[in-house]
């Protein structure tokens, strides 16, 4: 009887957070309109980073090993891999200060895995409706510039890293969140996160732009897994020691921030509960 109920609490499990999944999926689908106002905030400064870097390469055929053609797709897919990193960070910490996270503790499903499937929902919804606004920005302003991946083996890397990158950004996510059982108010905390990682992610610069010395050093941290790594493996041009070694980084910084979210997140709850929350 043992071994026949570890499954079949695993299938239900599947099946529950595949309903909630489901349910936020309908319900993401009502703020299409919005979706599509967003999405064409991002798009919006591509056109300008089209023109720039046109001038730029005016004077020069490549830059920092890249072409025009490989640094216009770079900034599509940072932009693109941002856009639809839908966080529920804000409305996770609002629940611990407000004393809403309660209700949840008594229910019979993990409050993070709950969060989990809601922001993977929404974000795999969102990731292909914003795909086709991408996809017309590239056929209008930047035709002869988006390159595709050269070889199968190419995108699936990058498909790969774009699941790890998913991964580290809940975890982020979490960690963040778990700071409001400490903090009052950690929408300041969020944005400074937010402008100091802008620039370590390489959504303003490729990290090839800087110092070998500052881009090494960066390269150990796990803001970067989000979006360069994932760009540089569709493009190629990582060397496979490259690519093994930023999938290592990638899996052991999965495995700190794991730890360290079961470790934060035992102790809020203790605290949480001691204050009568």
């Amino acid at each position: 009887m043992t071994r026949a109920a570890g499954p079949a609490a695993l299938i239900r499990g599947f099946r529950l957070y595949g309903k909630l999944m489901s349910m936020q999926w309908q319900a993401a689908a009502e703020y299409r309109l919005n979706w599509m106002l967003s999405t064409l905030c991002t798009v919006a400064p591509l056109v300008a980073i089209v023109i720039f870097w046109r001038a730029v390469f005016r004077e020069t055929g490549e830059l920092h090993g890249y072409t025009l053609a490989a640094l216009v797709t770079y900034y599509v897919l940072v932009a693109y891999l941002n856009d639809f990193m839908v966080s529920f960070w804000y409305e996770m910490a609002a629940n611990i200060r407000d004393g809403t996270l309660s209700g949840f503790l008594i229910r019979p499903i993990s409050y993070l895995w709950y969060y989990f499937a809601l922001t993977f929902a929404v974000n795999s919804l969102y990731s292909l409706f914003s795909l086709g606004i991408f996809g017309v920005f590239v056929l209008v302003a930047a035709p002869d510039l988006f390159l595709l991946p050269a070889t199968w083996a190419d995108a699936a890397l990058f498909l790969a890293a774009v699941g790890g990158a998913l991964v580290l950004a809940y975890l982020l996510m979490f960690i963040r969140t778990a700071a409001a059982f400490w903090i009052e108010d950690v929408t300041g905390l969020g944005k400074l996160e937010d402008v100091l990682t802008a620039f370590v992610v390489g959504s303003l610069v490729p990290l090839d732009f800087l110092p070998t010395w500052l881009s090494g050093l960066i390269a150990w941290l796990p803001w970067p897994y989000l979006m360069w790594f994932p760009a540089e493996l569709y493009l190629g041009r990582l060397e496979p020691a490259g690519v093994i070694r930023g999938f290592t980084v990638m899996a052991l910084w999965a495995a700190l921030l794991g730890l360290a979210l079961l470790v934060l997140w035992r102790r809020g709850l203790r605290r949480y509960t001691a204050s009568g929350g």
